[in-house]
């Protein structure tokens, strides 16, 4: 079975390591990494959706976006209800304690609830 988004706990069981994308860091180790949208890194992490916006990178293992279900190529389009179109608005919309946080993820809205 070939998976979209293989997580890395599944790269690890495959001895693979997980490729590592730029990004910036988000505040309050919620665990992710966010990039402004390209269509390379789009293509590169198979995004499936038209929507643009930023882009998860990197979720780090066991971390509140992992647990949240965030995944590598989830589209962010706003934060706490307000727009993201850069990921520096991301960054700055996040805040210490839970984060509604509006994705875009093959042609799917959710809406994940990040933080304590």
């Amino acid at each position: 079975k070939i998976e979209d988004n293989p997580s890395e706990s599944t790269l690890a069981s495959r001895g693979l390591a997980p490729k590592q994308y730029f990004g910036q860091k988000t505040p309050f180790d919620l665990g992710f990494k966010v990039a402004n949208y390209s269509v390379d890194l789009a293509r590169e992490l198979g995004v499936q959706t038209a929507q643009q916006g930023p882009i998860v990178t990197n979720i780090e293992p066991k971390s509140a976006a992992a647990i949240a279900g965030l995944q590598p190529g989830d589209i962010i389009i706003d934060v706490n209800r307000r727009a993201t179109p850069r990921a520096t608005d991301v960054l700055r919309l996040l805040r210490k304690g839970k984060n509604l946080v509006r994705i875009a993820r093959s042609g799917a809205l959710a809406i994940i609830t990040l933080g304590k």
